[in-house]
């Protein structure tokens, strides 16, 4: 058993939950189109501030995620004993982004973009497919705050629900956009450990 002078020698810093970096990627499919022609991109532009946004979305987020990992297993009974087999993958594939609320609200209407490319309030259709998928980025960080020492891409997100902090003229706190994410896999990108990033 390791004495606790030499916990830094051998293990180096534990990992402290408030150093991650949240990215946008994209879309998913760039350039895909619905059949009536629009694009996420073209649906984005539209939003006055959102380019901005992407590009600085880890300064808007207060809270993330990291993608659980679950398998399902089968029990199989075999002479008196018995076997846990391995099945299906049973990870959630759903979480929330807490977003702080800023003064224009280019927070709110970004994700009410998303939000409305899944399931919309005028017709509160399923109307967009492939087209309207995107891929967010998160970054486990080093002690610099610099260095990433660990990367998951979440592939092929939808928004299915968008929640803003209730009005309250009695309290104090920053109001918060909660956006429900969900995903269709996620992978890991070796590639970008290591990497340091720019101030």
């Amino acid at each position: 058993m390791l004495s606790v002078k030499n916990i830094h020698g051998n293990v180096g810093e534990f990992q402290r939950n408030y150093l991650y970096k949240l990215f946008w990627e994209g879309p998913t499919y760039p350039g895909k189109t619905a059949p009536d022609g629009r694009s996420l991109e073209t649906e984005l532009g539209s939003v006055d501030g959102a380019e901005k946004l992407t590009q600085l979305i880890d300064i808007y987020n207060a809270k993330a995620f990291f993608p659980k990992r679950k398998t399902n297993q089968k029990k199989v009974d075999w002479c008196g004993e018995y076997f846990e087999i391995p099945t299906t993958d049973a990870s959630t594939r759903d979480a929330n982004l807490d977003m702080f609320a800023d003064e224009p609200m280019i927070v709110y209407r970004f994700f009410n973009k998303l939000k409305d490319l899944t399931g919309n309030e005028e017709n509160q259709a399923h109307i967009w497919g492939i087209a309207g998928k995107f891929n967010l980025g998160i970054a486990l960080m080093s002690v610099d705050k610099k260095t990433i020492t660990l990367y998951r891409r979440i592939i092929g997100c939808r928004c299915y629900d968008v929640t803003m902090d209730d009005p309250d003229k009695a309290g104090s706190d920053l109001t918060k956009v909660v956006a429900e994410i969900r995903w269709d896999r996620g992978e890991m990108d070796e590639s970008k450990v290591g990497m340091v990033l720019e101030d």
